[in-house]
């Protein structure tokens, strides 16, 4: 079903959205429920995380998580802080990290980038603070060597990008 159904919207010649449900297991973020075919479909799927435990219900604060994308790279996690008020409704980009419960969501290699914008730190000073596997945080600096350097003694630094 889901395969037709995406053909069909694809004959419509124009980009929808679609909202679908996740799992609750373990890595239900990751993909749609149901038919793997709603993933596998789709050309961009995101998932959208709400914060939770904010005090003043007049605000909400969401992540929107990159999960595929069929044309060049997955984007960056995007944050918004929405306001409710009774005359508007306002939204303000939000540092996704700097919510906890959004930054669970985050990649290795986008939480090893927040956190090494304060500084250089050992692989296992950094696997500790993002809660990761310290193998997978050097996996990750040598895996995007155009964004972390490896300082002699194994430090992990940002590279710094140089206008040209």
């Amino acid at each position: 079903m889901a395969g037709r159904y995406l053909r069909a919207v694809r004959q419509i010649g124009i980009g929808l959205l679609h909202i679908a449900h996740v799992t609750k297991a373990d890595n239900g973020d990751q993909r749609p429920f149901g038919s793997i075919f709603w993933h596998n479909g789709a050309r961009s799927t995101w998932y959208v995380k709400a914060a939770e435990g904010s005090p003043d219900s007049s605000v909400l604060e969401i992540g929107l998580f990159n999960r595929k994308v069929n044309l060049g790279r997955l984007h960056a996690p995007l944050g918004y802080r929405i306001t409710f008020t009774d005359e508007q409704t306002s939204f303000r980009r939000l540092d996704v990290a700097s919510n906890p419960d959004l930054a669970a969501k985050m990649s290795v290699r986008h939480r090893m980038l927040h956190l090494l914008k304060r500084g250089a730190m050992s692989a296992d000073e950094l696997a500790e603070a993002i809660e990761a596997d310290p193998e997978t945080v050097r996996r990750t600096a040598r895996r995007y060597k155009e964004q972390f350097l490896v300082m002699p003694g194994g430090r992990l630094g940002l590279l710094e990008k140089r206008a040209l």
